[in-house]
């Protein structure tokens, strides 16, 4: 199992998206689960939405 923590960076903009296949790629498998850790002060409203859309269609992981 691998674990990578980032932080930064605006998801819905694409800006992480280089950083985020490569992340997916690190996992070496077809469907890798990718979960997302809201911050204990709160992240935007939707984000959670947008971490779906980006790494569960986009990318093709199983998101949580």
């Amino acid at each position: 199992m691998q674990i990578v923590a980032i932080g930064g960076g605006e998801i819905k903009d694409k800006e992480t998206l280089p950083l985020d296949k490569f992340i997916v790629a690190l996992a070496g498998k077809r469907s890798a689960k990718a979960l997302f850790v809201p911050t204990a002060s709160g992240d935007a409203e939707g984000y959670c939405d947008t971490f779906d859309r980006i790494y569960g269609a986009e990318l093709g992981c199983r998101t949580d």
